[in-house]
């Protein structure tokens, strides 16, 4: 005999996407080989994680959310965002203020282009060999204090958007749900 379930699963990669930031601070911080690359993966998904919050809101308010969500810019997906839920928030005031700094990092990454550095005023150490190369502005940013930055205000801003969208559980809860049951 066979029995037929009706089966329901809930994923919210936000927290998954998120806890891959802290797995790879923590490693950045802890081991000095592969430092920028372990930053950068840190960092990255930090602001994967932000993206994948907003969807996660605008789900919840919209049944055609994933229609629409990529046609708005980040900008405009925040701002739809607090329209949905009817709130304010202030880019200029902490966490907030580091919503773009985050997502800016990402961009850079994922639009990274070859690009040639020259810089004719370096200094030389006369203890050093060679001077220091001219670095990108993702380079410079990949760091670890700047990506202990980076999770502690991503972890906030959700926290922030959770509770002013007036959600009283935990964001970070379980990232995953499911159901079952035999007809």
């Amino acid at each position: 005999m066979t029995k037929v379930y009706s089966v329901s699963r809930t994923i919210r990669p936000y927290i998954d996407l998120f806890e891959i930031s802290q797995i790879w601070l923590e490693i950045a911080t802890n081991e000095e080989e592969g430092n920028l690359y372990n930053c950068i993966v840190s960092m990255v998904f930090c602001a994967f994680s932000l993206e994948a919050y907003l969807n996660h809101l605008g789900s919840i308010k919209l049944e055609n959310w994933n229609s629409i969500e990529r046609k708005i810019c980040r900008e405009g997906k925040l701002k739809k965002i607090c329209n949905l839920y009817n709130v304010s928030i202030n880019k200029r005031k902490t966490p907030y203020r580091y919503f773009d700094e985050i997502l800016d990092f990402r961009d850079q990454i994922v639009h990274a282009k070859t690009e040639i550095f020259t810089d004719k005023t370096t200094k030389i150490n006369l203890n050093k060999k060679r001077p220091e190369l001219p670095e990108a502005k993702w380079e410079k940013m990949a760091n670890s204090d700047r990506a202990g930055e980076f999770v502690k205000h991503t972890k906030e801003i959700i926290i922030s958007l959770h509770k002013l969208t007036g959600a009283s559980n935990n964001p970070f809860g379980s990232p995953y749900s499911g159901s079952w049951s035999s007809e």
